[in-house]
């Protein structure tokens, strides 16, 4: 593995309105490890954007909501995912001020403000364990960040980098 892949970070945002979090769903994308999974908004930090920046910029750029409405609660330990070796992603949390309708972005399929408490916990024979509800299932990165978060699991920052 290069320097320059170990080095690559993205941020991902857990952003809730009230008990609902912002679940978005990723368009199909020959280049995209990740292409059609259901995620929270996120991706690569550019040259030195700090990574909050990167987590506000790809929030506003997937959820079409102003970065200005969000109140920073605490940031995660990273993450490491299956697919794309030698990739850190750090995420923040975050909650809205007001309630804002979600303008979806180009990378973007579907977009919604979920209840953890609606989805089922299952394992799955391909994905491991998963949250379901309905079509929707979550697997992967997404899972792991969600179960740790929802189940008090995971350590926190008290500052962002």
């Amino acid at each position: 593995m290069s320097e320059k892949t170990a080095e690559r970070k993205a941020s991902v945002v857990l952003v809730f309105y009230q008990n609902k979090f912002i679940l978005l769903k990723r368009k199909k994308r020959d280049d995209d490890p990740w292409s059609g999974d259901y995620c929270l908004p996120g991706g690569f930090s550019k040259n030195t954007e700090k990574l909050i920046e990167t987590a506000k910029r790809e929030f506003e750029e997937e959820a079409g909501i102003n970065s200005l409405f969000l109140e920073y609660i605490q940031s995660m330990d990273y993450f490491e995912p299956m697919k794309g070796a030698g990739v850190k992603v750090y995420p923040f949390v975050f909650s809205l001020k007001e309630k804002k309708e979600l303008q979806i972005g180009d990378e973007i399929d579907w977009g919604s403000f979920e209840d953890i408490t609606s989805f089922v916990r299952k394992k799955d024979d391909v994905k491991g364990e998963v949250f379901v509800k309905g079509n929707i299932v979550i697997w992967g990165l997404t899972f792991r960040i969600l179960d740790s978060f929802f189940s008090g699991n995971e350590s926190f920052y008290d500052k962002p980098e």
